[in-house]
């Protein structure tokens, strides 16, 4: 029966073990990426436990854009209308995600090979916790048009986990509001590179400033003329 309770005691520190490092990255094994298009990427190499080796990278969340449709096109709409009733205003609507195409993920395996060698693998992203104090889309800045977007919202996408998952946002807009917002995109001002969508996650490393397993947080934003413009 000793023996018995040794065997099943082991087997399940290397379960727990297994489990904690399952989506941890390992802090002290960090690469930054330049793609071709200038962005950036981090990855880190998979933490793992004593007895284990990995060639196995991950990144961190990164690439935060509007969705595209069949066409390609940006899932950002801005209607306006003029009912007989004489009601006068807008409905803005779009939907935003985070992730890399298959393109760059095939041009971060070919960059991490040349740095770290031909045994690395790009495993793809990380998947995070979300940050239990900010689980949604936070808008955020000095354009006069966050607060015109944080007043006028009917519903805010949560934050996603998941490379490419869309997360939706509305908002009801007073007459006055969606004019200011359309006399704006359509002239594509500089007004909109003050104003900043923002992700919030938690991240599990090992190794962070010399701990053990710790938890960071850690965010993804972009101005709006950037994501109108991509």
């Amino acid at each position: 029966m000793k023996t018995n309770f040794k065997h099943i005691t082991l087997t399940i520190l290397m379960i727990l073990g297994s489990v904690s490092y399952a989506q941890t990255l390992d802090a002290t094994k960090q690469t930054t990426i330049v793609l071709s298009d200038n962005s950036k990427i981090v990855v880190y190499k998979k933490a793992t436990s004593f007895d284990e080796n990995s060639d196995e990278y991950y990144s961190l969340p990164s690439h935060l854009k509007f969705s595209k449709n069949q066409l390609k096109e940006p899932e950002f709409s801005l209607v306006t209308y003029d009912n007989a009733k004489g009601n006068q205003g807008g409905i803005l609507h779009f939907l935003i995600s985070w992730g890399l195409t298959l393109s760059q993920r095939e041009e971060v395996q070919k960059e991490l090979e040349k740095i770290v060698g031909e045994q690395a693998r790009f495993m793809g992203y990380i998947i995070p916790e979300i940050d239990t104090n900010q689980p949604y889309l936070t808008i955020s800045g000095k354009s006069e048009l966050v607060e015109i977007l944080n007043n006028s919202a009917t519903s805010i996408g949560r934050v996603t986990t998941f490379p490419n998952a869309k997360s939706a946002s509305s908002f009801k807009l007073s007459n006055e509001d969606a004019q200011t917002i359309e006399t704006l995109i359509k002239s594509n001002s500089k007004n909109l590179k003050t104003l900043f969508l923002t992700m919030n996650f938690i991240i599990r490393f090992k190794g962070k400033n010399g701990y053990g397993l710790s938890q960071e947080s850690y965010q993804i934003h972009e101005n709006l003329h950037t994501l109108l413009n991509q």
